[in-house]
């Protein structure tokens, strides 16, 4: 049952805010303490692995290290579209293995955060999820607009706004590619690309279970089947499953019940037929479900003055895991998707045919944006999304001194959104001044409300509007690559490819409903499908083509070092969005283009006992895109800003201290600037992008000890600091975030037999406050001299600050059994 008192987060404790030299020097010393522990701790760790690795490299008769050598695993990837080590791979990449990610509990994007140099997520609501790499983001979230972080899923492309709101489960690996991939992986991969790699049917039975249970009511279950599905083990199979049931992390005292719910489930399962040893036939099927709540918004800021919130006697608090919403909402979604992969080898390589299908129905209820028990601004995107794309892919035989991968490529997506805005204008308030000045003549000027005389001959503008836009897109993209790597000595390597790209979208839509000043503001006589008004945005048609080469020189100085040196270019494919009026709806988007230049290091040495690979890197983004609301007329504008530059570096190193005990840590900089933004923008240059957070550091640690009797005793943990950073392209506080200290830990037992595993863990064990996503809707609350005008007796600089955040789930903790077959 949900508690209050204990499960939703405790307010503030009433102290007085720090100043601004307080929170300077609390920074200050918070960095330099990480700094230092970093420091010491690996000064620390360092002579003891060495002496470790002398003593492995040395061992006494009959001493452990005679029997077991203890050493860093070798990862394999195919990061380019080969397998290939990890250690040898010349690009700057991130492999995590299925095992890693059960013992950190990494079960969705939101996780794999803390494991990711620099990587970012934010989240507006759950079908629109933004990844972030290198300052490559997306707010675009129209039909047929692309994410700058391209997701493959078994080498089928996930090409959605919500498509990173997924469980993942039964993994084998996932590879996480830093920077444009613009040839092997294609477009919209301007900040890098993610390839989840699932685990495939094996002939050998195999299989778990296990069952999970913690705080807020969590109840979940995994687990997974393989096994040959005839005696001569041409057949394969395997079924994989996840279910997560969990009550709100968040208490709505409005309605009064739990809010940001979880109630989902998974499937997947493999068919794979072994004919000969040169051909395979995987075939693979997927299906999901949620039904959940909308998310948690909290109100910070002055008690509002608009008189709708007056009458109901609403003050707000600090308490942030309780909100006064007036409304949960409903999240509901089913997805499924098939695809088939057929390989044959032959003499000169192996040509692989990769089809897939994807199908995906979203049915959300308008969402409370500003956590207020009245409705102000509420917003439901029902969506419909239906892919298909086909890969024929030729790789020659590894092992050759000129190897290469080239394929032909295609995708077809229709993807379809009604978007629900409901609205209601408190005639008090900066909004209801809009309201009224836009559609009634006898407002003047007057900002603070709307004057009595609009407010009585058109009381309908201030009633609950309901507005829709509808919008359709259609792709085609076509694309042919090639890429091949070349030996020059035996230490040095040239790799040269390309990529062509050819994008066709076409769009089409409407708005109907109420007259609105912010998403209806066009007054028809008579209506427009609608009560009041609207337009239709006519077919719309736009192709682009984009070549994106990419060239590497790699040098091998020793067997366990790699030095490479790397000039790549990405594309972002252009997009319509019609949530603007119809002059603007019909200018299209223009496509976004980034070259990188990137100079790396990957070593290992303590006798494979430490590795350390550094990435240096600089992109340069040509009409980037973003999303704006306009000053003038509160439209929501997508647009491009005319360049960005990003310059950072990347550190991930791996320490293993002694037998057993394994540190770890990443760390990212990167700073970045924006210019040439729109006037109506009103963003000055030099705004960093959005979610590029200067300081990026990851710790973590894990140890593992034999029991007498057999069993294993393991612990793990972790630590995330990331400094402050802005959502969006925005220099609104509204939009900051930040990780000051983000914990989490597990203390793991498993039997001799290693058939039982018993797990207590927990996440976020801080407790912190973490926001995913900002709002800055204060003209709704407040009157213009109270939020927006300092010269005014009537200004409050905590109106002027209101904001209505989004937080990632607060700490949780349980426990988990796990069987093994």
């Amino acid at each position: 049952m949900f508690n209050v008192s204990k499960e939703a987060v405790k307010a503030d404790k009433g102290c007085a805010a720090p100043s601004f030299q307080e929170r300077v020097m609390r920074s200050y010393r918070s960095v330099a303490a990480l700094a230092g522990m970093g420091a010491l701790a690996w000064s620390l760790a360092l002579p003891l692995a060495a002496a470790q690795a002398q003593e492995t490299a040395n061992p006494q008769e009959g001493s452990a290290g005679a029997d077991r050598a203890v050493g860093l695993e070798e990862i394999v990837v195919t990061a380019q579209r080969r397998a290939g080590k990890l250690q040898d791979t010349p690009i700057a990449v991130t492999a995590l293995t299925g095992a890693t990610m059960e013992r950190a509990r990494v079960q969705n994007f939101g996780d794999l955060v803390t494991k990711i140099p620099g990587f970012s997520i934010n989240s507006l609501s759950r079908s629109r999820t933004n990844p972030a790499l290198r300052g490559g983001s997306s707010s675009l979230s129209a039909p047929g607009a692309d994410n700058a972080v391209a997701l493959f899923v078994d080498d089928i492309y996930y090409g959605s706004a919500g498509d990173f709101e997924v469980d993942l489960f039964d993994i084998e690996r996932v590879e996480v590619l830093r920077g444009p991939q613009g040839t092997l992986f294609g477009r919209n991969s301007t900040g890098g690309s993610i390839a989840v790699v699932t685990r495939d049917p094996k002939a050998a039975p195999e299989g778990s279970v296990e069952v999970s249970a913690g705080n807020y009511d969590l109840i979940q279950a995994r687990g997974f089947v393989t096994s040959a599905l005839d005696d001569s083990e041409h057949w394969l199979g395997s079924l994989a499953f996840t279910g997560t049931n969990q009550a709100g992390t968040s208490f709505n005292r409005t309605v009064g019940r739990a809010v940001d719910t979880t109630n989902r489930m998974s499937l997947r399962g493999k068919i794979k037929w072994v004919g000969r040893d040169d051909l395979t036939v995987l075939i693979s099927g997927d299906y999901s479900r949620k039904s959940e709540t909308n998310e948690a918004r909290d109100f910070l800021g002055a008690p509002p003055s608009a008189a709708g919130l007056r009458a109901v006697g609403y003050v707000p608090d600090r308490q942030r895991r309780l909100v006064d919403q007036f409304d949960n909402g409903s999240f509901d979604s089913t997805s499924w998707g098939g695809s088939v992969k057929v390989e044959a080898e032959v003499g000169a390589g192996t040509l692989s045919s990769i089809s897939g299908y994807r199908r995906a129905r979203i049915n959300q209820t308008p969402t409370d944006l500003l956590g207020l028990p009245v409705l102000t601004v509420s917003v439901g995107e029902p969506r419909k999304l239906d892919q298909f794309t086909q890969e024929l892919r030729w790789i020659s035989p590894s092992g050759e001194r000129l190897t290469y991968v080239g394929g032909l490529y295609f995708l077809y997506q229709k993807d379809r959104r009604d978007e629900q805005f409901r609205t209601r204008y408190d005639p008090t308030t900066f909004a209801g001044a809009l309201q009224a000045a836009t559609f009634c003549p006898l407002q003047g000027d007057e900002l603070n409300f709307a004057v009595p005389g609009c407010v009585a001959s058109r009381p309908d503008l201030f009633d609950p509007n309901s507005v829709n836009t509808f919008q359709s897109s259609k792709v085609y993209s076509y694309a042919a690559y090639l890429q091949g790597t070349y030996e020059l000595i035996d230490t040095v390597r040239l790799t040269a490819g390309a990529r062509v790209t050819r994008d066709r979208k076409t769009a089409r839509g409407f708005t109907r409903g109420d007259l609105d000043f912010i998403f209806n503001p066009v007054a028809v006589p008579g209506g427009f499908e609608g009560t009041a008004g609207g337009y239709r945005v006519g077919r719309l048609s736009k192709s682009w083509t984009a070549f994106t080469p990419k060239i590497t020189i790699d040098w091998k100085p020793r067997e366990e070092w790699l030095v490479y040196a790397t000039v790549s270019k990405g594309y972002r494919s252009g997009a319509f969005q019609l949530e603007a009026d119809a002059t603007t709806a019909a200018v299209p988007i223009e496509p976004e283009y980034v070259w990188n230049y990137e100079a790396g290091l990957k070593s290992r040495f303590l006798d494979n006992r430490a590795q350390l690979n550094l990435a240096f890197f600089q992109a340069n983004y040509r009409n980037l895109q973003f999303s704006f609301t306009d000053g003038t007329t509160g439209d929501l504008v997508v647009s491009n800003a005319g360049k960005a530059r990003v310059r950072g570096v990347e550190a991930e190193a791996v320490l293993i201290v002694a037998d057993g005990l394994t540190l770890s840590a990443n760390y990212s900089y990167q700073v970045g600037h924006v210019r040439g933004f729109p006037v109506q923008a009103e963003i000055p240059d030099g705004q960093a992008p959005g979610q590029t957070p200067r300081h990026s550091l990851n710790l973590s640690a894990s140890y593992a000890h034999e029991l007498p009797g057999g069993g294993e005793l393991s612990l793990a943990g972790d630590f995330q600091y990331k400094s402050k950073y802005q959502l969006e392209i925005n220099p609104d506080p509204a939009f900051t975030s930040r990780v000051k200290g983000l914990v989490n830990g597990s203390i793991s037992y498993r039997t001799a037999n290693e058939k039982w595993q018993f797990t207590i863990w927990g996440k976020n064990l801080t407790d912190e406050n973490i926001v995913t996503y900002g709002q800055d809707f204060r003209f709704l609350a407040y009157s213009f001299d109270e939020a927006y005008n300092p010269d005014s007796p009537r200004y409050n600089v905590a109106a002027a600050t209101a904001n209505m955040p989004r937080y990632a789930p607060p700490r949780t903790y349980g426990a988990t059994v796990r069987l093994n077959f």
